[in-house]
């Protein structure tokens, strides 16, 4: 079953100062020298959705204009990053999607490269008891798989979102059309 979720019920880890929230709408702006992994200040937020079987859907639009200006989603198990999964601007013709997963032992990341020119993703992320599955869409229709990894059954997960500018530079960047996929549609779609 599809249910809507809304923006309004979002929990800021840091919340960037220029930022507007509707429930169907989430618009920011990144501040400059930010980094997801490094600083702790980049805009990073957790969904109002946790457990163990579930399936989130979001688009997200951005204009980024700088290296390593980034957004996307970030897969918390219990209350560690488990995984980041998003696009990477690298210049005026290239950026990246790209996904890191976070071992005891150290990270891993795979990437498929796509032109700059494109401004907006859908994400999809499944989370099914000791697996998740990362897909994207240019349409929001058509899914493609980036990643799969399997996880410790036992913990709870959560999906947040983060938008980051590690260089002197900021973009804006909106997420939109929220939606959690419940167990039943799950188990017929998966």
């Amino acid at each position: 079953m599809q249910k809507q979720v809304g923006f309004n019920d979002l929990k800021w880890i840091h919340k960037p100062p220029l930022s507007v929230i509707t429930n169907e709408k989430l618009i920011l702006e990144t501040e400059p020298f930010t980094n997801l992994h490094y600083n702790g200040r980049c805009a990073e937020a957790l969904m109002p959705v946790e457990g163990k079987i579930y399936c989130l859907e979001m688009r997200v639009d951005y204009n980024c204009h700088n290296p390593l200006d980034q957004c996307g989603l970030v897969v918390y198990e219990g209350d560690c990053r488990k995984a980041v999964f998003g696009m990477e601007y690298h210049d005026g013709e290239l950026s990246s999607l790209a996904c890191t997963v976070f071992h005891l032992d150290g990270t891993d990341r795979n990437q498929r490269n796509m032109a700059s020119g494109i401004r907006w993703m859908y994400y999809r992320i499944w989370i099914r008891e000791n697996l998740v599955l990362l897909e994207y869409s240019f349409n929001g229709r058509r899914f493609s798989e980036l990643r799969r990894f399997s996880v410790d059954r036992n913990h709870m997960f959560r999906v947040g979102i983060y938008a980051c500018s590690p260089m002197d530079s900021t973009f804006d960047c909106i997420y939109s059309e929220m939606k959690v996929l419940k167990e039943e549609e799950e188990k017929n779609e998966y």
